[in-house]
This record gives structure tokens, C-alpha cells and sequence, in this order.
């Protein structure tokens, strides 16, 4: 049996309450670059409880996919972490040397991603993918690890589990091919799952089903979810907290009711305040965001959302503190809202 990285079982369990801490991030800082002149994260930090769901949000650019891919080091090779501290199930990621990395993902880890026909390997038969993971982190038989990738792609709902199990990515509709990332990521049963945006590219009912696939397993479970999207609509239906990013900073984190109720932070409230309604009225303009998020390293000096921010003042032009508005509601803004939103 190969060697199990320390202090996680060969299911990625570890000797804990239920809802012990899973995953924390503290003043997380990465940039791209020899000479560090483009920083894309600035002092991240986040936490999340085993049989939680956290959403990270953000419009494309605002740092949520680097963030994951930090945590499950997998950094591209033009970025490094400058400052900060990363933990999953009490183990520093942050140094860690690969040979051990790899131990932690797909037992204490694991990550589903966006787009299932790119993830998966065309050749090769998806029960074997799936099963990748219990070769490398238990010394389960065939026969053992066979009846464990039925069972699990026979719990995402996959139909005839027994014999599809053979059959190659193509072969399979993109709900389908989803469900099999989520059972590929939940096969070893690790602690922490990253789920980065993965019903973006399925029709509206397809992803009704996927989400509620992925609530059904990890809850009966206990896994934590760091859950990874632009969609608020998938916020309220999935999370329970909500940690909100933009410029590479985290500007706000709450629970998910106060986030939609009472948004602190002037951008949560215009991404909330572009989301389509059904009473919209034809021939009207939906609600936008002026402008778009600066790069790394082109972000101007202070809030980042200052540019497009109509609340703005001279103040804005010094990064403000993230400090806490409302009990367990945190903010990084100078004029932050608490009275709630009016639409």
C-alpha cells in the first residue's frame, strides 16, 4: 500500500469532531513573474467546516480559480506564493514537496472542474479514471475497487453504472460527464472538495440535477465544499457562506441569507443587482457593472472597485481593512452598506 500522507487515513478521514476546520486560508498572496510585478492574490484568507458549502465569487479574473488551484497546489509555474499559509485538515500545503502533495489529493482533497470533455482523458475508459484514485491512495483489490467506482457512479446517477463504467468520455452526454468528475473527485472520499464552477457549460435543468447531486453526496457525507462560481443564482441554492473576491482581494464574507439581504461591500450589491429577474421589463437594459476587473498587476491604488464604484470617494484611494459590519459579516470598504438592499 502506498504511503498515506500524514495524519489522513486512506479515505482522507481524519480523528475529529464533524464539524472540525477543513480548510484555512490565511494571507494568502501570489503574483506572477520573476520580479513579482503582477500580484493577483492580496492577503487572501477563508475557512470552511467539515459539511459546509462556501461560495467564492467574483466576476472572471477576480482571483477564485487561482485561489483554488493555490490550496490544491497546482500553481502554473509563472506564479509563486509571496505570503501566507494553507491548510487542509491541519497540514501546511504552502512548501510541501510534490511526492507529498500528491498524497493529498484525491485522499484529503479534491477538485472538480468547469469543463468535464477537457478534464477527462479521451482514451482511456472512465471506470478507470474514476478508479485512478483508490490505486494510488489504498491497497484495495480489483474486484473491491470495482464494486466502489459502481456504487459511487450508481449514487451521482449514472444509469447502468456496470457497464458504462467501460465505455469512453465521448460516449456520454455533458450532464453525464459531470457526474463522472464529481465521482472521480469523491472516489478517494476526501475532506475538502474544490468544485470550480462546474455546471457552467450545462442547460439550466441539467444543472438543477448536478448541484443537487453534489449537495446529496457531500452532505451524506460531511465533505467540505469550497464552491467556485459567478452565478449568484447557484449561490443561493448551494451555500451556506458566501466569501466574495475582486481585484484579488477578498472584500466581503457572510452567511448566504445576509449576503443576498443585506450586502455590505457596493459590489456584492451590483453583482446581486445584475442578476436577471423574471419581472424584467422588455425593451429595458438589464442592470450592468461599468467597466470590467483591472489585471494583475494594473489594479489601481487603493479599493480596486473604486473605478466603477459610484459610492467612491478620495478615501478609496487607500485599501481599506476587511473588518466585520455585522455580527459574522465581514467588509473591506470604506462606505460600507448595512441597511439592506432596495430594488
Amino acid at each position: 500500500m502506498p504511503e498515506q500522507a500524514e495524519g489522513v487515513v486512506a479515505d482522507g478521514r481524519s480523528a475529529g469532531e464533524a464539524r472540525e476546520e477543513v480548510l484555512r486560508v490565511e494571507g494568502l498572496s501570489v503574483a506572477f513573474g520573476r520580479a513579482s510585478e503582477r500580484v493577483a492574490l492580496h492577503d487572501v484568507s477563508l475557512s470552511l467546516r467539515a459539511g459546509e458549502v462556501v461560495a467564492l465569487v467574483g466576476e472572471s479574473g477576480c482571483g477564485k480559480s487561482l485561489t483554488a488551484l493555490s490550496v490544491m497546489g497546482l500553481l502554473p509555474p509563472e506564479a509563486h506564493v509571496l505570503a501566507g499559509s494553507i491548510t487542509v485538515c491541519g497540514k501546511e500545503i504552502i512548501g510541501t514537496p510534490e511526492r507529498l502533495l500528491r498524497r493529498y489529493r484525491g485522499s484529503a482533497m479534491g477538485m472538480i472542474f468547469q469543463d468535464a470533455m477537457v478534464a477527462l482523458n479521451p482514451l482511456q475508459a472512465v471506470g478507470r479514471q474514476i478508479d485512478e484514485a483508490l490505486r494510488i491512495h489504498t491497497n484495495l483489490g480489483r474486484g473491491q475497487r470495482r464494486d466502489k467506482v459502481i456504487a459511487l457512479l450508481d449514487a451521482v446517477g449514472v444509469p447502468d453504472p456496470t457497464n458504462r463504467l467501460r465505455q469512453l468520455p465521448h460516449q456520454f452526454s455533458g450532464g453525464l460527464r459531470q457526474r463522472i468528475m464529481i465521482a472521480m473527485a469523491l472516489i478517494g472520499e476526501p475532506r475538502l472538495i474544490i468544485a470550480d464552477e462546474p455546471t457552467t457549460a450545462l442547460d439550466v435543468t441539467i444543472q438543477a440535477q448536478i448541484l443537487e447531486v453534489l449537495k446529496d453526496v457531500t452532505q451524506a457525507r460531511g465533505t467540505a465544499v469550497l464552491f467556485i462560481t459567478h452565478d449568484m443564482g447557484v449561490v443561493a441554492e448551494v451555500a451556506d457562506r458566501v466569501v466574495v473576491m475582486y481585484g484579488g482581494h477578498v472584500i466581503e464574507s457572510a452567511d448566504v441569507v445576509e449576503t443576498f439581504s443585506t450586502p455590505a461591500h457596493p459590489y456584492t450589491d451590483a453583482l446581486l443587482h445584475s442578476v436577471p429577474r423574471t419581472d424584467s421589463v422588455r425593451g429595458v437594459d438589464l442592470p450592468a457593472i461599468p467597466g470590467s476587473v483591472p489585471a494583475p498587476g494594473a489594479a489601481p491604488a487603493g479599493c480596486p472597485f473604486h473605478p466603477r464604484c459610484s459610492d467612491a470617494t478620495q478615501e478609496c484611494l487607500t485599501m481599506p481593512p476587511l473588518e466585520q459590519v455585522l455580527p459574522d459579516h465581514d467588509v473591506a470598504c470604506w462606505h460600507p452598506h448595512t441597511s439592506g438592499r432596495s430594488r
